[in-house]
C-alpha cells in the first residue's frame, strides 16, 4: 500500500526529470483494472475510501497486491484487451515495499515466463524505462549497472 501523496512525490520527480530532459511523459498509473487508461499520469487524485476509517486516508490499494511480475503482465493484458487501454503489457513499473523507504521502482520486462529486473531511482524511472524497452541500453545491460552500486540501484 502507497499513500496519494507517496503516488505524487514520485510522479513529481519523473516529470522534472522529464521536463529537464524534453522526452514526453510515458508513465500510466494503473490503480483499477476495471478503468480504461489511455495517457500518461500526471498526478493521482485522493480516491474515495470505502470504509472512512480516517487511518486509511489517503492510502492507495494496489490491484497487483501480492502478484509476481508474470501476473501483473496478465493482469494488464487482460486489462488492455477488456477496456481498450493504451498501456505497455510487457514493461512496466513496480512500486514495491522499498519505494517510499529509498524512492526507488522496480523496471519490469516479462517475455514470456522469463521475467527480468532492475531497481532505479525515481527521477530516471521513465527514462530507463523508455531505453530498455526500445534496447538503448536494453535492460541487461541496466542491471549490469545497478548491480555495481552498492545498493543495488541504477541512479544517474
Amino acid at each position: 500500500m502507497h499513500t496519494c501523496k507517496t503516488i505524487n512525490d514520485f510522479l513529481t520527480q519523473v516529470h522534472a526529470q522529464e521536463h529537464l530532459e524534453s522526452a514526453p511523459p510515458i508513465l500510466t498509473l494503473i490503480h483499477d483494472l476495471k478503468t480504461r487508461f489511455w495517457g500518461p499520469t500526471k498526478e493521482l487524485r485522493e480516491l474515495n475510501n470505502t470504509d472512512n476509517e480516517e487511518s486509511n486516508a489517503g492510502i492507495l490499494n494496489t490491484p497487483f497486491l501480492d502478484y509476481s511480475p508474470v501476473a501483473i503482465a496478465a493482469a494488464l493484458q487482460y486489462l488492455k484487451k477488456t477496456t481498450d487501454s493504451a498501456i505497455q503489457t510487457d514493461w512496466f513499473l513496480v512500486l514495491d515495499e522499498r519505494a517510499m523507504e529509498d524512492e526507488t521502482a522496480v523496471i519490469v520486462n516479462v517475455e514470456g515466463k522469463e521475467v527480468r529486473q532492475v531497481k532505479v531511482e525515481w527521477k530516471t524511472a521513465s527514462r530507463c524505462l523508455a531505453a530498455a524497452s526500445i534496447a538503448h541500453p536494453g535492460i541487461d545491460e541496466l542491471r549490469e549497472i545497478a548491480e555495481g552500486n552498492e545498493d543495488g540501484v541504477l541512479r544517474d
